[in-house]
Parts: structure tokens; sequence; C-alpha cells
């Protein structure tokens, strides 16, 4: 519906109810689209977009092995 189509309902004498029955029907239409306009845009700032995963090198798996095992040492002594 229209606006014009309620300005219409209004000059033909259309019933109270009607006309709130159709402003509301305006109104949803109205924010249903602006909600799927913003939907992408907020989806992306909430979630951000999806990074690739980086596999580890194997210089920070040794690193992490080499580090590990020295706690472990410091551990057990």
């Amino acid at each position: 519906m229209e606006s014009a189509e309620l300005v219409d309902m209004m000059i033909n004498g259309a019933s109270p109810s009607e006309m709130q029955d159709a402003v509301k029907d305006l109104i949803n239409l109205k924010a249903a689209d602006k909600v799927d306009e913003f939907k992408p845009q907020i989806a992306n700032s909430l979630f951000g977009t999806p990074e690739e995963e980086v596999p580890e090198t194997e210089s920070e798996l040794e690193t992490e092995t080499e580090t590990e095992i020295s706690q472990e040492t410091q551990e057990e002594e």
C-alpha cells in the first residue's frame, strides 16, 4: 500500500480501524525494508568477515615445543 492509497481511503470515508490497519501495514513494510537494507552491514560489524586460518609455521611449532619442554623441566626440579 502506498501513501496515496491511504489518502484515498480517508477521502472515501473508510472506517478508522481500516485506516489504522493500513497505516500499521505501511509502517511495517517500510521498517522491514530498512531492516533488510542494514542486515548485512550489522552482521559484518558484529561478526566480521571470515578470516582465513593461517597454518602455524615450523619455527613457531619448534618454539612452542622448546618452551613447553623447558617449563616441564623447571616444574620437575
